[in-house]
């Protein structure tokens, strides 16, 4: 099993989608935010001292914008689980839906994965703005319109 990480995601997904509608509410949304929050600081751990490096020491290696962003995506886990943890231990207060808190890991764990996915091309050695540049500000620009327009038409 360990040499198909594909097959063992696949099957957690599909236990995710048995066991977890069975669970009373909030029981399955409290069990996933755990798993999210210890999977966070289980990715981050991984990390975290390279991570380290390369803020305050300037250190910079083959990969280090990849350690920045995978290291981020940890934190934006921990933060997310954590909020719904809370959230869900006050009964899951409407007013706190759609704030800048609520979204506050959702946007650590976007901006992680944007970055992520332009990290092989952003260090480049040449030093010039690799050719996947331009379009990937278009889709985030897209997005941000999107998302500008859903919150006016809403």
């Amino acid at each position: 099993m360990k040499d198909r990480p594909a097959l063992i995601i696949a099957l957690l997904i599909a236990l995710y989608w048995i066991i977890f509608p069975l669970m009373p509410k909030p029981k399955g949304s409290d069990a996933v935010a755990v798993g999210a929050v210890c999977a966070g600081i289980f990715l981050a751990w991984q990390y975290i001292e390279t991570f380290f490096a390369i803020l305050f020491k300037g250190e910079r290696r083959q990969g280090w914008i990849a350690i920045l962003c995978v290291t981020g995506i940890g934190i934006g886990m921990v933060v997310s689980g954590t909020y719904r943890l809370v959230w869900n231990r006050y009964d899951q207060p409407a007013e706190w839906i759609g704030t800048a808190t609520s979204t506050f890991g959702l946007a650590i764990l976007m901006m992680s994965a944007f970055f992520l996915g332009l990290s092989h091309t952003l260090t480049k050695v040449e030093g010039s703005y690799p050719g996947g540049f331009w379009r990937a500000v278009l889709v985030a620009l897209a997005i941000v319109i999107a998302f500008v327009a859903g919150q006016q038409f809403s």
